[in-house]
């Protein structure tokens, strides 16, 4: 995954929210959030040893470590990401920034 802007913020989403106009339906113990990338509460940390240094994650949802965690991925300009795997889903929105993404028998 390369980046060509000066920082890229993402978010891998892998909440499902059922059809288009209606409610989502949240599991009984989860209330519904809203974060933007520049939220004085998200707490920055380091990022898995796979990725290089000036990497960072914000904790949204769960525990990246486990399936169905949601996060903000914040890297700096031109860094390219190591191919990896996800143990569920991986859906980005991108923040701002640009990203070419190539993922395994898809075209970027």
């Amino acid at each position: 995954m390369k980046n060509t802007a000066s920082q890229l913020a993402m978010i891998a989403f892998v909440a499902a929210l059922g059809g288009c106009g209606g409610a989502a339906a949240l599991p009984a113990k989860e209330a519904a959030f809203t974060r933007s990338a520049g939220d004085s509460a998200l707490q920055w940390g380091g990022c898995p040893s796979i990725f290089p240094a000036g990497c960072q994650i914000a904790v949204l949802h769960g525990d990246p470590a486990q399936p169905n965690a949601d996060i903000f991925l914040r890297v700096p300009g031109r860094l390219e990401l190591a191919n990896h795997t996800h143990t569920s889903a991986e859906r980005i929105i991108l923040v701002t920034g640009e990203l070419q993404v190539q993922y395994q028998g898809q075209s970027p």
